[in-house]
């Protein structure tokens, strides 16, 4: 059997809180899609080292390779910026357009590890743009807003249990003192 040469490659990673499944696609000259890697990994630095060294083996060198990840709240992050330190070329796509992709396909079957393997074909068979970290104060600012909404969800539960006020108003004011902290720190 003739072995054809890859054209393109890419790593379809559907990521959750504990976990990531990886899936391996590559488009070869015939246009014919392979998918030759599945495997999962913890979601945490180890299992994000273990993933990289696995998986660095198994590229064809000549053809660059694009790691495709689908937004997950905060979950695919670590993952993303690890993956882009390495120097490698990631995109995150919006779960919508995934959606779309997954319905063209008319893939019956939803798991991990399927959901991991269509998005290996949809970098292979689709140009998808890089994804680049935004800078660092945008992730504090990010954070802040998220600590900001927790507090007002806080405020919510104190004005609706006027018994409870007392502890929850002490639990609200350290909170408060670590945010004043940190938008001293952002000022500096």
């Amino acid at each position: 059997m003739k072995s054809y040469e890859n054209l393109k490659q890419s790593v379809g990673i559907d990521v959750s809180k504990s976990d990531f499944k990886v899936c391996l696609g590559q488009l070869d000259e015939q246009l014919s899609v392979a998918f030759s890697f599945q495997k999962a990994y913890d979601n945490n630095l180890k299992g994000v080292a273990v993933f990289l060294k696995e998986v660095s083996c198994l590229f064809t060198a000549e053809v660059k390779v694009q790691f495709i990840l689908e937004a997950s709240g905060v979950y695919h992050e670590l993952l993303a910026h690890k993956i882009y330190q390495k120097g490698y070329d990631v995109s995150i796509i919006l779960p919508s357009k995934s959606k779309a992709f997954f319905k063209s396909i008319t893939q019956k079957v939803k798991t991990d590890k399927v959901d991991a393997r269509l998005l290996s074909q949809l970098g292979v068979e689709r140009q998808l743009d890089n994804w680049v970290p935004a800078d660092p104060i945008y992730a504090q600012m990010r954070s802040l807003t998220r600590e900001r909404e927790s507090l007002l969800k806080e405020k919510t539960i104190i004005a609706n249990k006027p018994g409870d006020a007392a502890w929850l108003a002490s639990a609200s004011h350290d909170r408060i003192t670590i945010i004043v902290r940190w938008l001293f720190q952002l000022l500096l």
